[in-house]
């Protein structure tokens, strides 16, 4: 016991921050799934679709990344940070395409992972955004906004999220 009278808890190898936090912070491995927090049927853009035009489809959704879809196969991910960074380099928005600056995607998650899991992931791998896919459909994405959220943080204080 702690000087408060609580249990300490030994934080696993590897597992840090929020992951350590909802782990340990009253979620349980049976908390909410994936499917009740994502934005389901997001926007997607193709590769080949301008900068501008993945922005502008960002924008009207209200989220922070959009699906990039290459033959109607998940490829990657453009998220607001990458149309900023093309921006930064002097480019122009309505020239250059989604597939130039794109990112991978490390990891996807079905509808019915448990969003703690999901969250872990996205903490290892120092993401804020994941596909949230059925078979080979993008059903959903995933923000560490809707993961907080839920955990109580309010949506205004998180400012992710384009307005």
């Amino acid at each position: 016991m702690n000087r408060a009278g609580a249990t300490d808890t030994v934080a696993r190898p590897g597992l840090t921050g929020l992951a350590w936090t909802i782990r340990h912070g009253g979620w349980s491995a049976a908390g909410p799934s994936v499917e009740r927090l994502m934005r389901p049927w997001p926007p997607v853009v193709d590769a080949d679709d301008c900068l501008a035009a993945a922005a502008a489809r960002m924008r009207r959704a209200r989220v922070g990344a959009l699906p990039v879809l290459e033959s109607g196969r998940l490829v990657g991910l453009i998220t607001e940070h990458d149309v900023l960074l093309a921006v930064a380099d002097g480019l122009s928005t309505d020239v250059v395409c989604v597939g130039s600056y794109m990112r991978s995607v490390p990891c996807v998650v079905g509808p019915e992972t448990c969003a703690a899991e999901a969250a872990e992931r996205m903490v290892a791998l120092r993401v804020r955004h994941v596909p949230v896919v059925s078979g080979d459909v993008v059903v959903g994405l995933l923000s560490a906004s809707d993961v907080l959220s839920e955990w109580g943080i309010p949506r205004e204080l998180l400012g992710d999220e384009p307005r």
